[in-house]
């Protein structure tokens, strides 16, 4: 009888954790709907906002470059470059600049089941994955999908990356934080670096101080500054730092003719 009550106990258990769970994830996609409407609409603006510039090759892809002016005085303020060409290469953002992009990160690796469950959480949410600029060639991310699952600093190759992995209306966005001089970029940086090494997890309900998710290293290390960018306190994603009121697009980059290989590329620049 106590083997009979205790497996009953057990299952009770499991039951009452699946059901939270399912309500969790009810939250999750019914929050993260309700601000893609939002943030879909304030992507839609920026690009409508800019004008054609030139066509560039770039390997075998032709760039369509659109600008606009920076118009506010949060987009003037100590303007930086958004984008830089050197060398025939292309870097998206510059320093202390937050990439956002809504692709699958397992779209290219791991099993066809693990990349559809991954893919349905990753395109409403705008949670693919989330770095931050170094400057504009180097970037510090936490990833979980290499051999090197840790907060590091690499490359910044998000244009390569476009080009190989990519496909047609993903989101590339990228993200400044207003009022940020070059002081306050320098102690964001100086800040990220002292995660370096900290390891990914992949539980995002449960805050450890030495183990961070992408998104979750963005919104944690600057509200040591006393900035909030995770605007609902809920688990961190790429919709919440998006829709924040404390940043704004600089940049948008869409592959938007994978046969033709062309790409269009959004950007603000100096007035």
């Amino acid at each position: 009888m106590k083997r009979i009550k205790a497996y009953h106990i057990i299952i009770r258990t499991l039951c009452a954790i699946l059901i939270i769970i399912v309500i969790l994830l009810i939250i999750i996609f019914g929050n993260g709907f309700f601000e893609l409407g939002f943030i879909n609409s304030d992507i839609e603006q920026f690009i409508n906002n800019c004008e054609y510039e030139k066509t560039i090759n770039y390997g075998e892809y032709e760039i369509n470059l659109y600008s606009k002016k920076a118009f506010y005085e949060y987009e003037k303020n100590n303007y930086i470059d958004t984008i830089q060409i050197k060398d025939d290469t292309i870097y998206l953002g510059n320093k202390s600049d937050i990439i956002i992009t809504n692709r699958n990160p397992y779209g290219r690796v791991g099993s066809a089941f693990i990349s559809d469950v991954v893919g349905m959480f990753t395109t409403p949410l705008n949670s693919g994955h989330a770095t931050v600029n170094i400057d504009s060639e180097s970037i510090i991310e936490c990833v979980g999908n290499s051999d090197n699952n840790v907060v590091r600093i690499v490359n910044n190759e998000w244009f390569e990356d476009i080009i190989k992995y990519g496909e047609e209306k993903e989101n590339y966005i990228g993200l400044r934080i207003k009022d940020f001089d070059n002081d306050k970029r320098n102690e964001f940086v100086r800040l990220l670096n002292n995660e370096l090494g900290k390891k990914y997890t992949f539980s995002f309900l449960i805050h450890s101080k030495d183990t961070f998710y992408c998104t979750d290293l963005i919104t944690r290390t600057i509200k040591k500054m006393d900035l909030k960018l995770n605007y609902d306190s809920f688990i961190a994603t790429g919709n919440d730092i998006l829709i924040s009121n404390n940043t704004f697009i600089i940049f948008v980059v869409r592959k938007v003719d994978f046969k033709n290989k062309v790409i269009n590329l959004y950007y603000m620049k100096e007035e």
